[in-house]
């Protein structure tokens, strides 16, 4: 017998990608198949359904060849356990150290997002080609926010460098601190060529750059008023294709959408000094930090942690084309 492990609002999705994730040599019924238990970490229980839907997400980003390579989709299955595994002891941890999601943060951060959309429609659609409901998205999102609250309890009392530890980091790493020549652009990102358009008439005729970055731009850097910062020439990007006038406004397209934009100022090549490239080197060295702080404590939860992984099932999901070859 033959299970699709797909929720029947997930078929579509799956359909479009040309694949669909099975169950072979099995003969329960399809509920049944989908609630056996194939990751264990303490009381938290991955299922088999469960299993194929978020292996179905992250295989979505191969071509249907690679999809069904063994090796690519071993390594895949291997992420999703261990996503799975670093969730679970994440919730556990929190859970004994009263971290919890306050509704209001999940409120804020869900409204964050959205306001990245220009409407509600665009926000659902974009969900759907995910094939994912409001609340698994919600989940998920709940499930970030509390990966940071977590971090931040484990991080929180890392010393900062010492002079001595960031001269030295400085001396050996003085190819990380040249920088090439860069332009420092603000934008505004839109979907459209006409919005765009719309948006270069308005600023010509005297409107804020900043307060039409925070009212219509759908990149990041619009809550900042459209300050995208120094960007290296020597990189593939629209802003430095051409010699634009510094503080003209300009469009350039991308596969992001429409860039109404302006460059604001130009720097030539140069290596940076002690005292310039502090700030980046003392990010760098609490990363390093952060990270053995980190990997350390993740090492300890999984030594205390009971896991158990039902390889059996696991290696009877596998890739089927949607013609079934």
């Amino acid at each position: 017998m033959t299970l699709l492990c797909s929720h029947k609002s997930r078929r579509a999705l799956y359909s479009l990608l040309a694949f669909l994730l099975v169950l072979t040599g099995c003969t329960r019924s399809h509920k049944n198949l989908r609630q056996i238990p194939v990751v264990k970490v303490n009381q938290n229980v991955l299922t088999a359904g469960e299993f194929s839907d978020r292996l179905a997400e992250r295989i979505r980003l191969f071509d249907d060849l690679s999809a069904k390579d063994p090796k690519i989709l071993q390594k895949i299955k291997n992420l999703v356990v261990q996503d799975f595994v670093v969730q679970s002891l994440t919730k556990d941890w929190a859970r004994r150290h009263q971290i919890f999601v306050r509704k209001e943060d999940l409120d804020a951060a869900v409204k964050k997002i959205q306001k990245q959309y220009p409407d509600e429609l665009s926000f659902r659609k974009e969900l759907a080609d995910q094939g994912l409901t409001i609340d698994e998205w919600k989940d998920r999102l709940r499930m970030t926010i509390l990966e940071h609250l977590v971090q931040s309890a484990l991080l929180k009392d890392i010393p900062k460098p010492t002079t001595e530890e960031m001269q030295r980091y400085f001396a050996d790493n003085k190819k990380n601190f040249k920088r090439p020549a860069a332009v420092h652009v603000y934008q505004i990102v839109v979907r459209t060529k006409a919005n765009a358009q719309t948006i270069e008439r308005v600023l010509r005729a005297g409107k804020s750059f900043a307060a039409m970055a925070k009212e219509f731009s759908v990149g990041p850097e619009g809550q900042t008023g459209g300050d995208l910062g120094w960007v290296y020439s020597d990189t593939s990007n629209i802003f430095t294709k051409r010699h634009y006038p510094i503080g003209q406004l300009e469009i350039a397209k991308d596969a992001f959408g429409y860039h109404v934009f302006k460059i604001v100022a130009r720097r030539r090549s140069h290596s940076l000094t002690f005292q310039e490239a502090k700030p980046q080197i003392v990010r760098d060295l609490l990363a390093q930090s952060e990270q053995g702080v980190y990997k350390d404590w993740l090492r300890k939860q999984i030594l205390k942690a009971h896991v158990y992984k039902n390889d059996d099932v696991i290696n009877k999901i596998y890739v089927q084309n949607r013609g079934g070859n």
